[in-house]
């Protein structure tokens, strides 16, 4: 809340860092808490980082801390988290007590043991304990252990002069623990002469910032390097970070707490966020397209006008009156011709001009005439897909009226996004800054922009505007028409040679044949598959009714069981019985062959458990093969179907390219048509300029304009050469220059 204060309303900030006796440290500590990355440098040239593994890291360290309390420094060792704090306090009481400088035993702490002469950290305020008159014992005060009593209190005398007080075993043992090193948390707030920070991955910039300015003298950092959180970007290989690379991402990573504040201005600015209002306007009618169907009103509208049947069979039939009229006409002048009268040579030129220009006249009409027929076929199609795309809307608007939050949901949010928009493109005083508006962003698409930014478009504008700057009067020489001409011709007699090998119809009888062939091939393995598990059924059945036999038969082996087992000789069996039970069992192990027989001391429910399960096994084979052979029968038959189905698709594809073919076909004759008188007015054109021209000026103009298209031809082929060895994939050439003369015309 209080940065949240500072930050709306501002505050008075001290600017002098007093704690430090060394200049640079104090400029440094300054770059450091406003979360500079360069200031790493200044640290690393006066040898102030440290790095290597964790245990290197950590032995280091304590290193440090040794030699800084043999100079007679107070010293502060600081970490990201308790762990590492824990194991290096363990760590450096066992080296003390190693050396004799703390009693090996002592009172149970949170965190260790504690003896006479450790260093000791309380952790709860306690008004309570006194250890100087208006003191109290405070959370995170480092303490010395002066002395321990036989109820395990402690005697600490405060680190900071502050006095002694006794620590009662209770507390002692809740709210006190080593104080070798602390939590950055707890090290808030104290002063000391050498301050070591044990740094990983997990600090935050403001971690760092209190553990390198603790210290007077001397504030270091010896950094755990490890990948642990880094970003995939902080290191490009697969060793480990260096120790600018983990400061760097220290220093990036903000922990500071926001206030309720704060996370509600993120919070409204998100809703404001173009970008998130248009990804939960696309997720809203994402969910409405999947629940209600998508919205067909468009598709209804772009289909309504070739829906048109009156008008496409009233066009038809005129079209097809044409036709019969000249069909009629061309009729009539053949027959002329057969005419024996017709021998006069101004007659027969008359009939024979008659003749072409009927013949001429019935091609047209027959173009028509299967045009027309082609736009009745596309009116009945479209009218069939309207049918169905109305049914779909009309699902679509129940749902949404069944689910009208959903809907009011969209138009909330497409009314937010207008006012949103609208606002970004105006400045503070309303003015326009620019913003397209909506024809204009209807025409500049992202993909009209990208086209416009390609280099085949770049080149078709210079080449344009390079051939109205050269050749303003619109000349065309001889060649140039003469290669136009040839040109169409070409491309209409490829275009219908590849439409005849595109329209093939398929044979209907053959195709009624084979589905007949397959769908009988389909019967008879679903015949085959339903023989089988009726086989399996009755088996089970007959496993079923074999269990009553079982339960006698191992019934009587029980007894001729018993009967053995007691031998002959006794007075209750009469001769014979023995060999005759012997003969009953060997004819039970044929009837059951690799079961075991009962014994005599098996009980009845052993018995008809033992029967059931033999009986059932007994048939179990057979059963599992008819299954198997069920289960690949109707698999082959499924197999079938979906070659049927993919047959019939390739088959109605071949039906629909022949049927688009007929309308390729007339497009494609419409296309050489215009294209035809494209050239004869390039061709008028040429005669309307060469009447003002002396023939030497028409020979000159065609030689310069030849010239000039040869040499766009090859400096368009040693472009596209170029591009190609650059590794360019396109197919377009690049942006031209062309210097090429001007044609002269002459007068």
């Amino acid at each position: 809340m209080f940065r949240t204060l500072v930050g709306d309303h501002g505050a008075a900030e001290l600017e002098t860092v007093r704690r430090f006796r060394n200049p640079w440290e104090a400029a440094a500590s300054l770059r450091l808490r406003e979360r500079d990355v360069s200031v790493l440098a200044l640290y690393a040239e006066h040898d102030r980082i440290g790095a290597g593994s964790r245990q290197t890291a950590m032995e280091d360290a304590f290193a440090a801390s040794r030699d800084a309390r043999a100079r007679g420094c107070s010293v502060l060792v600081m970490a990201g988290d308790n762990a590492t704090a824990e194991a290096f306090a363990l760590r450096a009481r066992g080296e003390r007590v190693a050396s004799g400088e703390v009693e090996a035993s002592g009172v149970q702490l949170v965190n260790g043991v504690a003896g006479i002469g450790d260093e000791i950290v309380t952790l709860k305020n306690d008004r309570r304990l006194v250890p100087s008159p208006g003191e109290f014992v405070r959370n995170g005060e480092r303490w010395r252990v002066a002395g321990r009593q036989d109820d395990g209190s402690l005697a600490v005398e405060a680190m900071s002069g502050r006095g002694r007080v006794e620590l009662p075993l209770a507390y002692v043992r809740e709210h006190v623990a080593l104080a070798y090193a602390l939590t950055v948390h707890k090290a808030q707030g104290q002063t000391v002469d050498v301050g070591i920070a044990l740094v990983d991955e997990r600090m935050t910039s403001q971690q760092l910032y209190v553990a390198m300015s603790r210290g007077r003298d001397e504030n270091r950092a010896f950094v755990i390097q490890s990948r642990g959180e880094l970003s995939e970007h902080a290191f490009a290989n697969f060793t480990n970070p260096t120790a600018h690379e983990v400061l760097a991402e220290v220093l990036q990573r903000d922990g500071a707490e926001r206030s309720a504040h704060d996370v509600l201005r993120q919070s409204l600015e998100k809703m404001d966020d173009l970008g998130l209002l248009r990804h939960l306007h696309a997720e809203a009618n994402r969910h409405i397209d999947e629940k209600a169907g998508h919205d067909r009103t468009k598709e209804i509208e772009r289909l309504a006008a070739k829906a048109d049947l009156v008008a496409a069979q009233a066009k038809l039939e005129v079209a097809y009156g044409l036709l019969r009229e000249v069909t009629d006409r061309r009729e009539n002048a053949e027959w002329q011709i057969e005419e024996p009268t017709a021998r006069d040579v101004r007659a027969a030129d008359r009939v024979n001009a008659d003749l072409r220009g009927a013949r001429v006249a019935e091609q047209r009409a027959l173009r028509d005439a299967e045009r027309a027929r082609h736009v009745l076929y596309e009116a009945e199609q479209a009218t069939d897909e309207i049918a169905r795309l109305r049914g779909e809307q009309h699902r679509r608007i129940e749902w949404l009226h069944d689910h009208s939050d959903e809907a009011r949901y969209v138009v909330q949010l497409e009314s937010r996004i207008a006012a949103v928009d609208g606002a970004v493109g105006r400045g503070e005083d309303g003015q326009d800054r620019g913003r397209e508006r909506p024809a204009d962003l209807g025409r500049r698409t992202a993909d009209q922009a990208v086209v416009d930014r390609s280099p085949r478009h770049r080149l078709e504008h210079k080449l344009a505007a390079e051939e109205e700057r050269i050749n303003s009067r619109q000349w065309h020489s001889v060649a140039e028409l003469d290669r136009l001409a040839r040109q169409i011709e070409k491309e209409l007699a490829s275009t219908i040679s590849q439409l005849d090998r595109n329209s093939v119809r398929v044979d209907d009888v053959a195709r009624a044949d084979e589905a007949a062939s397959d769908h009988r091939a389909i019967e008879r393995a679903r015949d085959e598959a339903a023989r089988h598990l009726s086989a399996a059924a009755t088996r089970r059945d007959q496993g079923e009714r074999l269990i009553e036999q079982a339960q006698a038969d191992y019934l009587v082996a029980r007894d001729a069981s018993a009967v053995i087992e007691q031998g002959p000789g006794r007075l209750r069996f009469r001769s014979g019985a023995v060999s005759d039970a012997k003969a009953s069992l060997h004819e039970i192990e044929e009837r059951w062959p690799g079961r075991r027989l009962p014994t005599s001391f098996w009980g009845d429910e052993l018995i008809r458990d033992a029967a059931e399960k033999a009986a059932r096994t007994s048939v179990e084979p057979e059963v599992r093969d008819h299954l198997a052979a069920a289960n690949q029968r109707e698999r082959e038959a499924r197999r079938i179907e979906q070659a049927v189905a993919q047959r019939e698709r390739i088959y109605d594809g071949k039906e629909r390219r022949a049927i688009a073919s007929v309308a390729e076909r007339v497009d494609a004759h419409n296309r050489a048509e215009s294209a035809r008188e494209e050239l004869a007015k390039d061709w008028r054109q040429r005669g309307e300029l060469a009447a003002d021209m002396t023939p030497d000026e028409v020979a000159e103009a065609d030689r310069s304009r030849d010239a000039w298209l040869k040499q766009r031809t090859a400096e368009r082929h040693e472009s596209l050469v170029r591009d190609q060895v650059r590794g360019i994939e396109h197919a377009a050439v690049p942006h031209l220059e062309h210097k090429g003369p001007e044609i002269y015309f002459g007068r």
